[in-house]
């Protein structure tokens, strides 16, 4: 019965340890877990330090055995691995005291454009801003001859850079990734990159130190450039005469200042009229101004074509003019630039951002068919001859012109000549339609139809239809008036018979 009881006090006393055991190493390491890490980097350093000396004297005195013969060759080769394993361990734990994570940022992202003017450019200032829980300067000063130049702990070295597209992430930056061999601590280095699409966002991708850091920035624009860049996709159109078209713009902004912008269109011919509104609105205006926070406005610029060509506009000869952006002072000092021929040379230096436009006038293909008498009495059977007068009122040659009818059951029309080849403009030529009658066509009104199709610059071209009114009149039948001669013959006849035999009574 005692041991018993022994036994159980000494499994109860058991268990009891192996619980404070616990809990106290679980309290530990909390307690571990809320230390500064400074503290126990800086203990980690000095036992690695402790070990190295420690070896490091080992080794030199295993040189000094080795080399008087005292100690043999597996001895010295297994010293100096144990010094060379210490020193790596004595690096390691000094780099984790001089630096925190290592970590670079993008101080500028600024967008500019070139100075040929077709292309964007990326201009980034990085700048190492690792730091340390130590000095390193003091610990280069104390340890420095463990230190080789590519352990340098002032600077981050092989660092990977590009510029990515946020929407679908591909790379969008020529070249597409920049190496820089290193950034010393505290300095900073700026590389360029061509941008080979337009966005006003990138996400910058740095690899360095075994990390992959990306950032998703807003491009600032290059201030001192203080330039508008219009560019406009449909920058060369057709345009026939006597219609309108127009052209679609982006103007973006590179300046710090809320500019006004005054948008000239210049070496455009007299007879183009124009006007300028922002797309989504249908107010017209002549400038622009560009607030806080807005770098890029959507314009739409449309022409009007006259009617005819002339020396000025001639047809398929493409036409070069100019939109400006000039600023106020500019303005004031050029006057009006209305009717003013201006060289590309002046223009590209008098204004503050510029787009050439080319317009290429096309005619218009337009023809009629004139007739001098639309309504015309026949009898069934009988012929009628319509002549008819082909027009070219369009702006553009006609070719293969060609006339087409449409008539009822059973007659028949026939054109001569049937096709006419070619019909310049403001020529007119003409054609004899011959519309034969059905033998047995009713009494009444019948329509022919009448329009010309042809060819101009490869495209169909109809005149509007042109109708004939026919009215079939009674035909004159001989046999029933003979006939109708006859009775009334014979009834006068009788008549007279009659009055002869009554008279006699």
């Amino acid at each position: 019965m005692c041991l018993k009881t022994f036994y159980g006090i000494v499994m109860k006393f058991f268990i009891c340890s192996l619980l404070f055991l616990f809990l106290g190493t679980a309290a530990m390491n909390a307690q571990i877990a809320n230390v500064n890490d400074e503290t126990y980097l800086l203990l980690a350093l000095k036992k690695e330090k402790a070990r190295f000396e420690e070896i490091r004297n080992r080794w030199e005195l295993r040189q000094l055995e080795y080399k008087d013969g005292f100690t043999s060759k597996e001895e010295y080769n297994r010293t100096q691995q144990e010094y060379e394993i210490a020193l790596v361990n004595y690096q390691q734990a000094m780099l984790r005291v001089i630096f925190d994570q290592p970590y670079i940022v993008v101080e500028e992202a600024i967008k500019y454009q070139a100075e040929s003017g077709d292309k964007k450019h990326v201009r980034l200032k990085l700048t190492n801003t690792t730091g340390g829980v130590l000095d390193y300067q003091k610990l280069l000063e104390s340890e420095g001859e463990i230190f080789t130049e590519d352990l340098m702990p002032d600077r981050i070295n092989n660092v990977f850079v590009s510029l990515i597209n946020i929407e679908d992430n591909t790379i969008i930056s020529k070249p597409y990734e920049r190496k820089i061999p290193s950034i010393e601590f505290g300095k900073s280095v700026r590389i360029d990159f061509e941008l080979l699409r337009d966005v006003e966002s990138v996400r910058i991708s740095m690899v360095y130190a075994n990390n992959t850091s990306t950032k998703d920035v807003y491009l600032e624009k290059d201030a001192t450039a203080n330039t508008v860049e219009i560019v406009s996709a449909q920058f060369s159109q057709e345009a026939e005469l006597g219609s309108n078209t127009a052209y679609n713009m982006q103007l973006e902004r590179f300046s710090s200042e809320d500019n006004i912008y005054y948008l000239e269109v210049v070496n455009l011919p007299r007879q183009i009229t124009h006007t300028l509104v922002e797309q989504g609105s249908s107010a017209r205006l002549s400038s622009i101004k560009f607030t806080k926070g807005i770098t890029k406005k959507n314009l739409t610029l449309t022409l009007y074509m006259p009617d005819r060509d002339d020396e000025e506009i001639v047809i398929d000869e493409p036409l070069n003019f100019y939109i400006m952006a000039v600023s106020k002072d500019k303005r004031e000092s050029l006057g009006s630039l209305k009717d003013q021929e201006l060289s590309p040379e002046e223009i590209l230096n008098q204004s503050d951002g510029m787009e050439k436009l080319e317009l290429i006038p096309r005619g218009v293909g337009k023809m009629e068919v004139v007739l001098n008498t639309l309504y015309y009495p026949v009898k069934a059977g009988e012929s009628i001859s319509v002549k008819a007068v082909i027009k070219n009122t369009g702006t553009r040659r006609l070719d293969n012109v060609a006339i087409r009818t449409e008539y009822p059951l059973n007659w028949n029309v026939l054109v001569q000549p049937e096709l006419i080849r070619t019909l310049d403009v403001g020529k007119e030529d003409a054609v004899e339609l011959l519309i034969q009658t059905a033998e047995d066509a009713g009494v009444g009104d019948m329509t022919v139809k009448v329009k010309a199709d042809a060819i101009a610059d490869n495209r169909s071209v109809e005149s509007d239809d042109k109708e004939i009114r026919v009215h079939v009149e009674a035909g004159a039948n001989i046999f029933g008036t003979l006939i109708l001669i006859f009775l009334f013959l014979v009834i006068t006849i009788g008549m007279v018979i009659f009055g002869i035999k009554l008279s006699r009574k």
